[in-house]
């Protein structure tokens, strides 16, 4: 899957692999924490730290930053954890597979727009050989997932049903609604909204757009599905309702500047979009009660289903891993240590 905005993600979530230590070595100097004898190390979490604060920020007053950093290195030894699992499980990314994913990446920006990135990961300590590490990371973890929980998941249309009779009322529908679509891009970057657009114009598919190139993760996961907005909420929740409801079943809007809203006046915060966006319009809904026959319903009940039980037995292999892994946290040891001198 094609990615345009990875290396922005990369900068908030690249992390390098630590090299394998003895059980009764000492811990390498800047050393942050051990996960089964392989160490995350001080440059890790602080490029993570400063893409979180923001160069020249110097962090929390009170804590001079501590907390932002065990928050940090917590999820640094989860995606260890995983990762080594990952290749327990004989499920981690080939070098094919991240060849072909950061090419992929690559293909998305010009030359000069990738240089640019990657000068930018430069500026907080990271390279091209930690995006790399970072595309076989996620790619393990995504296959590892698919493998033990996504696969594991069964919705039976019993299942669909008892939901339906459990939950009516939230399928009766008081006003018209709109069941759309959004494909979202991060204020920086109109020229990659502009190109989408002229990708749907030219026929592509709003949603393998939307599930390769959207900067929002919910619509990139949904394929840009955003299910039935009412006509009461339409504005709030597209920032342009006036546009949406011009459209026909099946059209998309041109590329909307979209501004957050106060929740109370519904008025813009700030003068500066927040995000580009591209609406569909799948179809128009009229008020009622909606049927456990209609298609929608069954889907969005599905989906909902699918995404409670992902949830639960996530956080339950989550939960054996951690409990099963072997974890020093020097960093953790040493504010305790600090706070009792």
């Amino acid at each position: 899957m094609k990615r345009a905005v990875y290396l922005s993600v990369v900068m908030t979530s690249c992390c390098c692999m630590g090299l394998m230590g003895c059980q009764n070595e000492a811990a390498p100097k800047d050393a942050m924490a051990k996960v089964n004898g392989r160490y995350i190390y001080r440059p890790q979490v602080e490029a993570r730290y400063r893409m979180e604060v923001g160069t020249g920020t110097p962090g929390n007053a009170v804590d001079n930053g501590d907390a932002l950093r065990l928050q940090v290195l917590l999820q640094l030894i989860q995606e260890e954890v995983l990762q080594q699992e990952a290749e327990r499980m004989h499920v981690a990314a080939t070098p094919e597979e991240v060849g072909e994913q950061f090419d992929d990446l690559r293909a998305d920006f010009s030359k000069e727009e990738f240089d640019a990135q990657l000068q930018q990961l430069k500026t907080i300590g990271l390279g091209l050989d930690d995006l790399k590490r970072q595309i076989r990371q996620e790619r393990s973890q995504e296959k590892l997932y698919n493998m033990v929980i996504n696969s594991k998941i069964r919705v039976t249309d019993a299942d669909v049903a008892h939901y339906y009779a459990m939950h009516k009322d939230a399928f009766n529908q008081t006003e018209p609604g709109y069941h759309l679509a959004e494909i979202v891009v991060k204020p920086d970057n109109r020229g990659k909204a502009t190109w989408l657009l002229s990708q749907l114009e030219q026929g592509a598919d709003f949603g393998r757009l939307a599930a390769s190139f959207s900067d929002d993760e919910q619509s990139k996961k949904n394929q840009g599905d955003m299910g039935v907005v009412l006509e009461s909420q339409l504005e709030a929740a597209t920032g342009d309702a006036e546009a949406i409801k011009r459209l026909k079943a099946g059209g998309f809007t041109g590329v909307l500047a979209h501004s957050a809203t106060d929740a109370l006046t519904h008025e813009a915060k700030s003068e500066k979009p927040d995000a580009y966006v591209i609406y569909r319009l799948i179809e128009r809904s009229p008020a009622g009660q909606r049927d456990l026959s209609d298609p929608q319903v069954q889907q969005s009940i599905l989906v909902e289903l699918r995404q409670e039980r992902a949830q639960v037995l996530g956080n339950a292999y989550w939960e054996m891993l951690r409990t099963r892994a072997k974890v020093e946290n020097y960093f953790a040891k040493s504010l305790v240590e600090r706070a009792q001198h």
